[in-house]
């Protein structure tokens, strides 16, 4: 599955042939450095482009965001398994809900309505990056898994979670990772995958260059890889200047 894409920060090469290189449960494939006309695209094959909620800002090389107000709606539904990944970075204060951001997914602080996100969170003077799931035993608590301090620079992370087995973080900037067992089923959200903002909480702004949401958990080889998902990530967002 070839895309040709449009992109303006590129001025030695304006077009730009784009394969993804692990299309097996791809659902959504996000180049979101493009520009508004181009951003929003699905690049996953056939499914439903981004719906910009508020106004979000598309720049050279990211899109801007703030939780709540401008953000990217996937219109992709929660699933028992699933991955996601993205190079973005932290541009609020991250000191609580009101201004730590969600990277990609649908909290919501309604009773059992969690779902799965990626999100930067502050807990007394400690700033890190989480991954969290809902299952059927928490009683409404999410379960999370942590990785680096989530300061402003730019990461490449991918979060995988898979219905009675548990979850994982990878932080591929810094070469980290958390995961965490769970035997017990996923709790699916109601509402669908949203990036640069949550459903009703973690109202933090966020910067987004790439991202990606697959129907199925990434194999450890599909993470570790230099090639794969994160390849692309890294290839994309270097063309902007962005390191990860």
């Amino acid at each position: 599955m070839t895309v040709t894409v449009k992109s303006p920060g590129m001025a030695k090469q304006p077009w730009m042939l784009w394969e993804p290189r692990i299309s097996t449960g791809l659902l959504g494939f996000y180049l979101l450095g493009n520009g508004a006309d181009y951003g929003p695209k699905n690049h996953a094959g056939g499914g439903p482009d981004l719906e910009p909620i508020g106004a979000p800002v598309f720049r050279d090389g990211y899109v801007s965001c703030v939780g709540g107000s401008a953000f990217l709606d996937t219109l992709i539904a929660d699933r028992a398994d699933g991955s996601f990944a993205i190079v973005a970075r932290r541009t609020s204060a991250n000191t609580g809900s009101a201004d730590s951001p969600i990277y990609v997914g649908n909290y919501s602080a309604g009773t059992n309505l969690g779902g799965a996100s990626l999100y930067a969170t502050a807990s007394g003077s400690s700033k890190t990056t989480r991954g969290g799931a809902l299952y059927t035993d928490s009683g409404g608590t999410v379960e999370t898994t942590t990785v680096a301090a989530a300061d402003a620079k730019w990461r490449l992370l991918i979060f995988r979670w898979k219905s009675g087995t548990g979850h994982k973080i990878f932080d591929l900037t810094d070469g980290v990772s958390d995961g965490k067992s769970k035997t017990t089923a996923r709790l699916l959200s109601p509402f669908s995958f949203r990036i640069g903002g949550g459903v009703d909480t973690f109202l933090g702004s966020c910067d987004v260059c790439f991202s990606a949401i697959y129907g199925r958990s990434l194999e450890d080889a599909e993470v570790a890889s230099t090639g794969g998902i994160v390849l692309d990530a890294r290839q994309y967002a270097s063309e902007f200047g962005i390191t990860v």
